[in-house]
């Protein structure tokens, strides 16, 4: 094995070879991890039966699972093992596995002793760096591991050599400008490995820290309340000066700061004898060198006082808050008109000042069908406590449903024609008239339309500076500018988005599209691909019947694999919410005529039942079709498939 400047890897050195030792001692390593705490899964769940087998990645990732308790875990083991260790307190680069779907030998079923036999092979090769191509694909052909679960299992054994393929990673890379991350088999695998390296010149496992890390930033921040005295001196003037939050309590907080992320929001505290707390400065981390006691914060002072007393919890110099009253006073939108800093520069056409804080930008979320991306606007929409105008283009969309135009209506018993504002200018009119809120105009399945014909000139106004404001103002129509100056009570000539208004945009990969987007239009937009999250998916349960439960995640998995080995690209996979579960259970209406269907009338219909990849069967000899579903057997058929396939009934 090849070492890296990771900290688990050097421990996974000393660890995974004694591990092999245990080839033949399965009852032992099951009880190493009784010892540790960790309980696993029944060998057979319709009678408890307790596990009397496991292979070696099943045991990595019953410990891997505990994000937070893994690193004392794996420190146990070492001490179990009585092998010298370094000592380390955190785990950089090694992604957690998932926490209800983490065993990769298939439970309740006659292969179990099999696959273990072949993943301990696998995990032996790739310890001695001999893995062959037909035995990564044996492995990654048994429907309890996966492309997902195989790469982590090997980037485990060499960090050097191999790359987890997961959400974070594919994500993050098709964000540095690779457009295909996908794999079928260990050539193309291999293949893969080396583009990256070409591409990116970085070590896999920096990618994987970075691809954490970025992944880290799209989400939800997490919020902080810092001190800033060190015994009776006042630090502040030092942080904000150099930009800075420093920890002098002798590592105290060194867990809680080596977790801040780029992104994260902080405030510097101050607590005045006479009861009232005050902020004297917010800001953003902006780095973190990962010491234990230093971040970079991109500052603001400002001055906010409170005399709730509910901000006396507040008394560690590190303390994340949690209380949405509290986040929204100190880090909201209308809070922020009280910070103390400049103002964006007006133009003879700018109404009112735009809160500086609001930066709006034009995004594009992307991914097939089903992974979340509406539910992902949503969420970023409501934390940022925005309000939405939502419209969907369709392939009669133009510039007047999109902007507005006259319409006829009655007026008495008379016919007159008056303006009618649409999504865009509906949206737009509000961003003006509250300038520090943000407002989001939400364009459902961007590609449905003709993109370019409904912005018509409107196309220019995409183009922003760094505070969001459009670079190119654009003449606005008569009857336009006529409707602004009623609304905004200012006679206006031109348009320019204003900096707290958002355009998202979705984009479903899989739909045929009559009208592509020119180059022109998307490189106006930043990008965000939506992969599809396995892991999400593993919450979720097809119900046949009361005594048929099957794992989503695990279905899905199979499927997504039978789908790219038919079609050759991601496009038509179905993504972890495409069923839309309701208390994440799928009934058997709703997989028989949305999940069956959607699989046979775009992916199977016009296949021949003879091709290798062809998965609507349930023995080698055995096909049927979607009719053949609506027969009296045809609940034998469902439970003969999942069998076939692997997927086990996880009733208990």
């Amino acid at each position: 094995m090849t070492t890296t400047t990771y900290t688990w890897s050097k421990l996974f050195n000393i660890l995974l070879p004694h591990l092999l030792t245990y080839k033949n001692q399965s009852n032992a390593l099951l009880s190493i991890l009784k010892e540790l705490g960790i309980n696993l899964p029944p060998a057979h769940q319709d009678n408890n039966i307790a596990l009397a087998a496991i292979d070696p990645f099943t045991f990595i990732a019953a410990i891997n699972r505990f994000a937070q308790k893994r690193v004392d875990f794996f420190m146990q083991l070492a001490q179990l093992w009585q092998i010298p260790a370094p000592n380390i307190t955190q785990i950089q680069a090694l992604p957690v596995s998932a926490a209800n779907y983490y065993w990769y030998y298939p439970l309740n079923t006659a292969s179990q002793e099999s696959t273990i036999q072949l993943l301990w092979e696998l995990f032996d090769a790739a310890l001695k760096q001999d893995l062959n191509e037909d035995l990564f694909n044996a492995v990654l052909a048994l429907p309890s591991v996966g492309k997902q679960k195989l790469t982590q299992a090997l980037f485990w054994v060499n960090p050097t050599d191999f790359l987890p393929i997961d959400k974070h990673t594919i994500a993050y890379l098709q964000k540095q400008g690779m457009a295909q991350v996908q794999f079928k088999d260990f050539a193309t695998y291999t293949r893969l490995l080396q583009d990256i390296r070409f591409s990116t010149k970085l070590p896999f496992p920096t990618i994987v820290a970075q691809a954490q890390q970025w992944s880290k930033q799209q989400s939800k921040p997490a919020y902080y309340m810092l001190g800033a005295f060190w015994g009776n001196a006042d630090q502040s003037a030092r942080f904000l000066q150099h930009q800075i939050w420093e920890d002098n309590a002798q590592n105290i907080y060194r867990e809680q700061i080596l977790n801040f992320t780029i992104g994260d929001k902080v405030a510097l505290k101050q607590m005045h004898k006479s009861g009232t707390f005050f902020i004297k400065a917010i800001g953003t981390v902006s780095a973190n060198p990962q010491d234990g006691t230093l971040v970079f914060i991109d500052w603001k002072a400002c001055h906010l006082s409170f005399a709730d007393t509910t901000y006396q919890v507040y008394k560690r110099n590190v303390q994340e808050i949690k209380n949405p009253l509290h986040i929204a006073q100190i880090f909201g939108i209308v809070e922020r008109s009280q910070i103390d800093q400049p103002t964006l520069a007006q133009t003879a056409n700018i109404l009112p000042t735009i809160s500086p804080n609001i930066i709006g930008e034009n995004k594009i979320f992307f991914g097939c069908s089903g992974t979340g991306k509406s539910r992902l606007v949503e969420s970023l929409c409501t934390q940022m406590q925005a309000e939405i105008i939502r419209t969907v283009f369709h392939p009669e969309s133009d510039y007047a449903s999109f902007i507005g135009a006259y319409k006829p209506s009655m007026q008495g018993n008379k016919i007159i024609y008056e303006f009618i504002p649409q999504a865009f200018l509906k949206a737009y009119v509000l961003a003006w008239q509250n300038p520090h809120k943000a407002h989001v105009l939400i364009i459902e399945e961007l590609n449905r339309g003709n993109a370019a014909a409904v912005f018509g000139q409107l196309f220019q106004l995409l183009d922003r500076d760094a505070k969001g404001l459009s670079y190119y103002p654009i003449l606005a129509d008569t009857e336009i500018a006529l409707y602004l100056e009623k609304h905004l009570g200012k006679k206006h000539t031109t348009l320019q988005l204003p900096s707290n208004l958002f355009l998202y945009a979705t984009i479903n990969t899989s739909d045929q599209s009559l009208y592509p987007l020119d180059a022109a239009f998307k490189r106006r937009w930043a990008w965000q691909y939506i992969p599809i999250d396995y892991e999400d998916a593993s919450t979720q349960t097809i119900i046949l019947d009361d005594n048929h439960h099957y794992n989503w995640g695990a279905f899905l998995q199979m499927v997504n694999d039978k789908i790219y080995a038919l079609t050759h690209n991601e496009d038509k996979c179905l993504g972890n919410r495409f069923a839309h579960a309701h208390n994440n259970c799928i009934d058997y209406n709703t997989f028989l005529h949305k999940v069956l269907f959607y699989l046979w009338s775009e992916i199977l219909k016009f296949e021949s039942m003879h091709h290798a990849a062809y998965f609507f069967k349930y023995s080698d000899s055995h096909t049927f079709t979607y009719n053949d579903l609506f027969r009296v057997n045809a609940k034998e058929i469902l439970l003969d498939f999942f069998a076939f396939h692997g997927i086990e009934n996880i009733k208990v």
